[in-house]
């Protein structure tokens, strides 16, 4: 497979090595998975989501969320 070369950043690189599922995995598979093509219908959605699984949700934007709750809109009625 042809190759491309290119420069990044230190904190580009970092957020790279973090990214890894495992230590020997390169950093081509890394932005594949990343940066997926975008999901155009809801069947390609489902597809997706059957395959990689659903993300979990993070627990501060959900703490927010709840917060949020039963707040009266300020909006003009």
């Amino acid at each position: 497979m042809a190759t491309t070369t290119i420069s990044i950043t230190t904190d580009v690189h970092e957020r790279l090595c973090k990214l890894r599922l495992r230590p020997d995995e390169s950093f081509s598979s890394v932005l594949r998975r990343e940066l997926s093509d975008p999901l155009e219908t809801c069947g390609e959605l489902l597809d997706h989501f059957a395959a990689v699984g659903v993300p979990r949700a993070d627990p501060k934007l959900r703490r927010g969320l709840a917060q949020g709750r039963g707040r009266r809109s300020r909006r003009d009625a």
